[in-house]
């Protein structure tokens, strides 16, 4: 797969839903990447399209929700890489406030939508999300890993 000319990042985001201590996520399906991992509501960006706004898209496309941008905080930025998917930029906001309940409102690309404590994920969560999740709840703006979330 092919993320643009050579030397060239690919750029993604990722919305974290907050309720309390959990997180929205929503399980893939039917889209030939990590096919039955847990996913934050996430994408890639669209062309001339800012992190925040594909984020605020991403909510809404994958779980239903209106986002304020300004509801919307920058916590954390991954550079990730692997041979199989080459290099990424992830930009991850959070939010705690939104209008509508969250759904499943992808269901040609999401077998469901639950919700999850963040510091009690299951290995089913993809893994550099994983990992960015567990650097966001220490604290943490930055990181970086393979596809595998181990760190690099």
């Amino acid at each position: 797969m092919s993320n643009g000319p050579k030397g060239v990042t690919a750029g993604a985001c990722a919305m974290l839903l907050w309720r309390g201590n959990q997180l929205c996520f929503v399980r893939r399906c039917n889209t030939g990447f990590m096919d039955g991992y847990l996913s934050l509501p996430a994408g890639r960006l669209e062309e001339g399209e800012s992190y925040k706004s594909a984020a605020v898209r991403e909510a809404e496309e994958e779980a239903g929700v209106i986002i304020i941008a300004a509801h919307a905080d920058h916590v954390f930025t991954l550079f990730r890489c692997s041979e199989q998917a080459g290099e990424w930029t992830d930009v991850y906001f959070g939010a705690q406030q939104w209008s509508g309940e969250p759904y499943n409102a992808a269901p040609d690309e999401h077998s469901e939508l639950v919700w999850l404590p963040a510091t009690h994920l299951p290995d089913d969560v993809l893994p550099y999300q994983r990992y960015a999740i567990r650097q966001i709840v220490a604290g943490k703006t930055y990181g970086q890993c393979g596809t595998d979330g181990i760190e690099i």
